[in-house]
């Protein structure tokens, strides 16, 4: 439900939807600026199966409730970036054990960094820039060693960096001259099933350099495949019994190959048929 107008209270009853996998409704304007605003966190521990969690955008106002730490130990990406939250970051947000990306960036967050977050030890990608956070960075960070993005500028934090960090043994990126970091590349989180699928493909539009009927035609019967196994993929995922549902993440993990084959169809038509006959064996 991303990329909508949605306005006003956020309302929904979660608590019923034990086996959702995925809830994206970031790109709206939920804001209603009430105290209670954030409440319906509180449902959402019901929902065991949940993985990706999507809040990124929607204009909330209020704080994180400390419920926020009893959500699906299975959850690998939370995202509340963009908004307008404020107060601490819940202590309770280090039980959230399988997180890889945690995107807190663009609210008013203030205090200090939760030690807990060193739990997190699937954490790969940390974004708390561009908030109102003080004090030291905490030791506990050392402990993310499968982390490769930490961003933590705009923010009022003081003291010494840790050296701790330099435990991180993959490549880290956070712009911290003074431990030799890289500032992180800006890059797009393909999460959301549209923001992987090219959407020329969806409406048919071909690339301005294709000039040959004959390659037009080829790449038109391939891309129709293409929609196809699209819709297979949407509907393995989207099956009531979660035993004939495919994992999300094989799901996405599909759809990024068939985008990429796709692209090199243009170069190697017979190539990408040969990948889509696969592709069409593994979504069965």
């Amino acid at each position: 439900m991303n990329k909508n107008s949605f306005r006003g209270k956020l309302t929904i009853d979660f608590s019923k939807l034990k086996y959702i996998y995925f809830i994206t409704i970031g790109y709206s304007n939920f804001g209603s600026k009430e105290a209670d605003e954030m409440k319906f966190v509180d449902s959402l521990k019901n929902c065991t199966a949940l993985q990706i969690l999507d809040l990124s955008y929607c204009n909330f106002v209020g704080v994180i409730p400390g419920s926020i730490g009893n959500l699906s130990s299975q959850l690998n990406y939370l995202s509340l970036e963009e908004n307008q939250l404020h107060g601490s970051l819940p202590i309770s947000i280090g039980n959230l054990v399988g997180l890889s990306s945690l995107y807190l960036a663009a609210n008013h967050f203030t205090g200090s960094i939760p030690s807990t977050i060193g739990n997190l030890q699937k954490l790969q990608s940390l974004d708390l820039h561009k908030n109102q956070l003080s004090g030291i960075i905490p030791d506990a960070l050392g402990n993310l060693s499968l982390m490769i993005k930490l961003s933590l500028s705009s923010n009022k934090l003081e003291g010494v960096i840790p050296s701790s960090l330099g435990n991180c043994h993959r490549m880290l990126c956070g712009g911290i001259v003074e431990l030799g970091l890289p500032k992180c590349k800006e890059t797009k989180k393909q999460v959301h099933v549209m923001d992987i699928i090219n959407v020329n493909i969806l409406n048919g539009v071909h690339q301005k350099d294709e000039t040959d009927d004959d390659m037009k035609n080829k790449e038109t019967n391939v891309e129709e495949e293409c929609v196809g196994l699209i819709v297979k993929i949407g509907v393995s995922c989207s099956m009531d019994s979660p035993q004939q549902r495919m994992d999300i993440k094989k799901c996405i993990h599909n759809i990024a190959d068939l985008t990429l084959n796709i692209n090199q169809n243009k170069r190697h038509s017979s190539d990408s048929q040969y990948t889509i006959d696969n592709l069409q064996n593994n979504s069965d």
